[in-house]
């Protein structure tokens, strides 16, 4: 958790995310016991972007995705909209990655150290 507490680290996601979290809380609970705590903690340091906003992008980000999963396509459209690297361990995402860029957790402990 302290990545969240860098100074310098701005995280956004798409709207989707709040879909997708809801989609697996269940999962996510039985595999942590501060989970709210920890839910309300991170999403206090991401800025959720509406579609409209990436809009323009979401043929593109939906053309790549084609190639490995089109349920990220809300993510792959944010990035190339604000040109900002996705934070990701997504294997289909990193094998693809070209038109956008990606940041690995691992990469961004180092960045940020």
């Amino acid at each position: 958790m302290d990545i969240f507490l860098k100074d310098n680290l701005e995280m956004y996601a798409p709207e989707d995310i709040l879909y997708e979290f809801r989609k697996y809380s269940e999962e996510l609970k039985n595999k942590s016991e501060e989970f709210e705590e920890t839910v309300f903690l991170v999403f206090s340091f991401i800025r959720i972007i509406h579609k409209e906003v990436y809009l323009d992008t979401m043929e593109k980000a939906q053309n790549i995705c084609t190639k490995f999963d089109e349920k990220d396509s809300p993510f792959i459209g944010l990035a190339l909209k604000l040109k900002i690297p996705i934070w990701t361990n997504d294997k289909g995402i990193l094998k693809n990655k070209g038109e956008y860029q990606t940041i690995t957790m691992t990469e961004l402990k180092d960045l940020l150290k």
